[in-house]
C-alpha cells in the first residue's frame, strides 16, 4: 500500500490539509495526519486537529509528503530546520514531494524549487522567486513536475484536484471516484458557468458600443435575450442603464 504523509503546522488551511486526507484514504491509500511539534494542532480558521503522528525520521519512508497551506501554517513549516532538513534528504533521493497554497513559500525556502515547475496562492510566486529563482511559475490549478518529483497547487478552491494529483503520482486510478464525488460533474459544469457569463458580458460591451455608435439602434430584443440568459439582468434596467450612458456620452 502507497503511503502518503500530510503534515499539518498551526495555522494551516483545515480544508486544504484534510481534502487531502479524505480523498487519498477513499482511494485505500494510507494518508497519515502528521503535527509539525505536536499531535494537537489549531488550523487557521480554530478548528481543532487531531494527528496520528509528529514529524520524525519516519518520513523519509513515506512515498510521498505534502503540505496543506495557510499563511501561518506555511510560515510555520518553512521555519522548521527537522522538516527542512528531511524534506531535502527525500528529495535528494528522488521522492515525491507536494504543497499548496501558500506552502510552496516552504519549499523554496528550503531550495527544493530551483529548476522546478511549480504553482502557488496569488502573490508568494514572487517570494519563491527569491529563494530559487530558477524555478518556473505557472498559473495552471495543479502543476506536476515529473523530474523534479514536485507537486504544488494554488489554493482552497483546488484542493480535490491537488488531492487527485497526488494519487495519480502514485500510480492510483482516480476516475471512479471522481465520479462518485461529483468531481466530473464540477469540472464540466465551472467551464459551462464560465462560458455563459463571458457571452453576456461580451453582449453588453456590445450594446454599449452600438448606444455610443448608433444610438437611434440599441437592440432591445438583444436585452430581452440576454435578460433570459440570465437570472440577475432585470431588461428594462438593463436598457435604462445603457440608455443613461448614451444621453451622458451624446453632445449632439
Amino acid at each position: 500500500m502507497k503511503k502518503v504523509a500530510v503534515i499539518f503546522a498551526d495555522g494551516c488551511e483545515e480544508v486544504e490539509g484534510l481534502s487531502q486526507v479524505d480523498v487519498l484514504r477513499r482511494l485505500g491509500l494510507q494518508a497519515d495526519m502528521v503535527g509539525l511539534t505536536s499531535k494537537e494542532v489549531l488550523g487557521d480558521h480554530k478548528i481543532k486537529l487531531t494527528c496520528d503522528k509528529v514529524v520524525d525520521d519516519s518520513l523519509l519512508d513515506y512515498d510521498l509528503v505534502s503540505f496543506p497551506g495557510g499563511l501561518a501554517g506555511a510560515k510555520n513549516l518553512a521555519a522548521s530546520q527537522k522538516l527542512a532538513e528531511i524534506m531535502q534528504k527525500r528529495h535528494q533521493a528522488g521522492k515525491w514531494i507536494a504543497a499548496m497554497c501558500a506552502a510552496p513559500m516552504a519549499l523554496g525556502k528550503y531550495g527544493l524549487l530551483a529548476d522546478t515547475d511549480f504553482t502557488c496562492y496569488p502573490g508568494f510566486e514572487d517570494e519563491i522567486s527569491i529563494d530559487c529563482p530558477t524555478g518556473r511559475f505557472h498559473e495552471d490549478i495543479v502543476v506536476t513536475d515529473q523530474k523534479q518529483k514536485v507537486i504544488t497547487s494554488r489554493g482552497p478552491a483546488t484542493a480535490w484536484a491537488f488531492s487527485y494529483a497526488l494519487a495519480n503520482a502514485l500510480g492510483v486510478e482516480t476516475a471512479e471516484l471522481e465520479k462518485g464525488m461529483l468531481y466530473n460533474y464540477l469540472k464540466e459544469n465551472i467551464y459551462i458557468y464560465f462560458f455563459h457569463h463571458i457571452y453576456i458580458y461580451f453582449s453588453i460591451i456590445r450594446m454599449i458600443i452600438i448606444s455610443f455608435l448608433k444610438p437611434n439602434t440599441i437592440e432591445r430584443n438583444s436585452c430581452y435575450e440576454i435578460s433570459n440568459s440570465s437570472n440577475f439582468i432585470c431588461t428594462s434596467c438593463l436598457y435604462a442603464w445603457l440608455q443613461r450612458i448614451h444621453d451622458c456620452w451624446s453632445f449632439t
